[in-house]
């Protein structure tokens, strides 16, 4: 008898829950895990020369008719459409481009050489930056209008609302033998990450803007051979060196919710190969400690915190994906190239 009453009464309860749970108008069926579009851009060889390429879930655009001679540096998602910034070398002078979904959409800035290029979006508006002449200045748009021009080398660009912040590095361009050091530049106005030293070369990677707060990654490079080369993020002032037995380099920065992520790669001596790694919080994961050299060029967390993580694998470039830390196979039928972004499209 007690078991039929706790019977009826589970039973009572669950028609309670099928009754009242859901207003009439809400959808109670359990969430679907949404469906997610990888998007990649780089460089990838076509049997002749590298051409700019773009690959969605694995399947390789060249962005260069055949004969083209380039690569894609940059790479944004925006209400269903693709734009993608590179470099064509086959041009005289060297161009920036834009493409939009694959097509060429315009000519950032043909004038002079350009050798590499960002853009960014801020609302409705498209923010780009190229490193122009030999690497020695920096020219910055918003849409299709110059809005300044900066002294220095361009790595990565960040804009936020209309503020736009590039990070990079400067050395006086009347002495080669001066140091370079890293800098990020907010609307045109440089701050130096720390004081320059004859002994080291250094530059700011990417950076990141979130609120108040500024993050900024790149790398030391000691001129000692006996020293080995240093990953760090710089935040608000603070520099943190990101551990390593070897060299390292820290390459692009991730946030998600109060996580930190920082792509690059590490090695376990000086002169070692390298291996693909990211760094979560200042905590190495090493995606790949072969033999042979790998590297982390960027990397994507979707909403539900898969990381994806893009870069090459090996001393030949084949580029690939690794998602939670396992190689994927969505490049197998075109890795010979190299990534330098991704951007994933949940939907």
């Amino acid at each position: 008898m007690k078991e039929k009453n706790v019977l009826s009464y589970s039973l009572f309860c669950f028609m309670l829950v099928l009754t009242f749970g859901c207003d009439k108008d809400e959808d109670c069926r359990p969430e679907k895990d949404k469906q997610i579009i990888v998007h990649l851009a780089g460089e990838s060889f076509d049997g002749d020369t590298y051409r700019a390429a773009y690959w969605r879930n694995g399947s390789r655009t060249f962005l260069q008719p055949p004969g083209g001679d380039g690569l894609a540096t940059s790479l944004k998602v925006k209400d269903g459409d693709v734009y993608i910034a590179g470099i064509d070398f086959t041009s005289n002078p060297y161009k920036a481009v834009l493409w939009k979904n694959s097509t060429v959409n315009r000519i950032i800035d043909g004038s002079v050489n350009n050798y590499d290029v960002r853009i960014e979006f801020s609302g409705v508006d498209l923010y780009s930056a190229c490193s122009q002449w030999d690497g020695d200045e920096i020219a910055y748009y918003k849409n299709n209008t110059k809005a300044g021009t900066i002294e220095g080398q361009l790595n990565a660009l960040c804009v936020v609302g209309n503020d736009v912040y590039i990070s990079g590095n400067y050395r006086n361009p009347l002495d080669e033998n001066s140091p370079v050091y890293p800098m990020f530049w907010k609307n045109g106005v440089g701050t130096t990450l720390f004081p320059a030293q004859m002994d080291v070369s250094a530059t700011a990677t990417d950076i990141f803007v979130n609120g108040n707060d500024v993050y900024v990654c790149g790398f030391i490079d000691h001129k000692n051979p006996s020293k080995a080369d240093e990953a760090f993020l710089w935040k608000n002032g603070t520099l943190t060196i990101l551990p390593s037995a070897g060299n390292a380099k820290a390459i692009k920065i991730s946030l998600h919710g109060n996580d930190v992520f920082i792509a690059g790669y590490s090695s376990e001596t000086i002169g070692g190969p390298s291996h693909a790694t990211y760094w979560k919080n200042g905590s190495p994961v090493v995606l790949d400690n072969s033999t042979k050299n790998s590297t982390l060029s960027d990397l994507a967390i979707s909403e539900k915190g898969k990381i994806y993580a893009a870069g090459n694998l090996g001393d030949a470039f084949n580029a690939t994906v690794w998602i939670d830390g396992v190689v994927d196979g969505i490049m197998n039928g075109s890795p010979i190239g190299a990534i330098y972004c991704i951007a994933l499209e949940e939907y």
